[in-house]
């Protein structure tokens, strides 16, 4: 029979060798860096990055605080800007216009946004005394007779929707003109 082969092996030496070569290894990489960095100017020298540890536990922190802060904005921008600045042509509180229109008409009445098409208008008043269908003018030298939309025998809701191409001018009515004076009587 053979004699059995034993042989006891010290595994701290074979840590210690794999250790070393790997160092060694790493030497050899950081001599070619420093030669390469002596050598060449300082706009050609490549410098090893040097690996830092982000703190997870922060960033999570930090997106989160942010989140919740855009999140309490836009609840608080939805909330209290609601309807302000909804368009630049649309004043907070409706001034009075005249209209006068294509076919002759002359219209009074609130509008909230003069570049709309078709211009919306609220409270409308018209004088009673215009030109007739035949084209004569019935109209009296100082007189003024207004009749608010909507008490028509058809019952119109006192607005009206002019398209942009059927109007002639609109200016707005002065705060002592006669005709807001006399509008402004009636809705009292």
């Amino acid at each position: 029979m053979a004699k059995k082969f034993q042989k006891t092996v010290n595994l701290r030496e074979k840590m210690k060798q794999s250790q070393s070569w790997a160092k060694d290894r790493q030497e050899g990489i950081d001599n070619i860096y420093n030669e390469a960095r002596i050598n060449k100017k300082d706009w050609q020298k490549i410098i090893r990055p040097v690996a830092t540890k982000v703190n997870e536990k922060l960033v999570k922190r930090i997106v989160l605080i942010l989140a919740v802060l855009i999140a309490i904005f836009l609840i608080y921008w939805l909330y209290f800007n609601k309807n302000e600045n909804a368009g630049s042509n649309i004043d907070k509180e409706k001034k009075w216009y005249a209209v006068k229109l294509v076919d002759g008409t002359e219209w009074y009445g609130q509008i909230g946004d003069i570049a709309s098409d078709p211009v919306v208008m609220d409270n409308v008043y018209y004088n009673y005394d215009q030109m007739d269908k035949n084209g004569n003018n019935n109209k009296q030298p100082d007189s003024l007779r207004l009749v608010k939309r909507g008490q028509e025998t058809h019952g119109p809701d006192g607005s009206v929707d002019v398209v942009r191409a059927q109007i002639l001018y609109m200016e707005p009515l002065a705060v002592d003109s006669k005709v807001l004076k006399a509008i402004l009587e009636y809705e009292k």
